[in-house]
């Protein structure tokens, strides 16, 4: 069977062409060997009394065809070891690939500086989390405080509707400096050039809606000394009912009554 450089692996091939040449010689070498032993027969067979040259050893002739003929047999073997174990030595190059690139990665791209950037990162995230935290609270907080300054306006607005008759005039919130303030604005614009009883009106809704808030209201004393001298005629009556029915609804516990009547 005639060996080709194809059959073996293209690590392998350039090896072969100089085992062949000498494994090809030494045959040669040895089949002229050979011939020489014939010619020395057929003349011994003519002339049985004719001396003849003594042949020389072949042993070196043989050695030299068993020397090329394992250096073959060991290029085969080797070739056919890297056939048989393409699966394994493809892994083996793939890993030594990835460590290769990965090694070029640590070096091009300093992994103590990308895990110090990762904590400041992560410490930034913290920071950011408090202050969400806080920013939270302190929305929560807002949010409490304009409820209620909303239900302080809506308190006091019923009131002046009660006392005044009227829903003209009428108290609204407004946020300033972070700060809620209440603005008095009649029919959506702000009230100018109040009256002495349109004041008086809006000072005794404003004093019920805070009195109201008072936590032991149960122990709270309020002594009203005529507070309806300075209105109109017009509305003194439900200024009188508006304070019958705080008495009445609103926990108060009457003990005297002012003198001022509604005329």
């Amino acid at each position: 069977m005639q060996i080709r450089e194809a059959d073996l692996n293209v690590q392998f091939r350039a090896r072969l062409e100089p085992l062949v040449t000498a494994l090809t010689t030494a045959v040669s070498n040895y089949h002229g060997w050979v011939d020489q032993i014939e010619a020395i027969c057929r003349e011994k067979l003519e002339d049985q009394f004719a001396e003849v040259q003594d042949p020389s050893n072949p042993d070196e002739l043989l050695g030299a065809i068993a020397v090329a003929v394992n250096g073959l047999n060991d290029l085969i073997a080797q070739s056919n070891s890297i056939t048989n174990n393409f699966a394994a030595e493809k892994a083996a190059a793939i890993r030594r690939l990835k460590n290769h690139y990965a090694n070029q990665f640590t070096i091009d791209f300093n992994t103590e500086d990308a895990a110090n950037r990762r904590t400041k990162l992560l410490q930034q995230v913290a920071r950011f989390d408090r202050a969400k935290e806080q920013a939270n609270v302190k929305l929560k907080e807002q949010q409490a405080r304009i409820n209620r300054a909303q239900n302080g306006r809506e308190k006091i607005n019923e009131r002046i509707v009660n006392l005044l008759n009227s829903s003209a005039l009428q108290i609204d919130v407004v946020s300033e400096g972070g700060n809620d303030r209440f603005i008095l604005k009649r029919n959506g614009r702000i009230a100018k050039h109040l009256s002495e009883g349109e004041k008086t009106a809006i000072a005794f809704a404003f004093f019920l809606t805070k009195l109201f808030e008072e936590p032991k209201l149960d122990d709270v004393i309020v002594y009203i000394d005529d507070p309806i001298s300075s209105l109109d005629v017009s509305v003194r009556p439900s200024h009188l009912d508006a304070g019958r029915r705080a008495v009445q609804t609103d926990g108060f516990q009457r003990y005297g009554s002012s003198s001022a009547s509604a005329d």
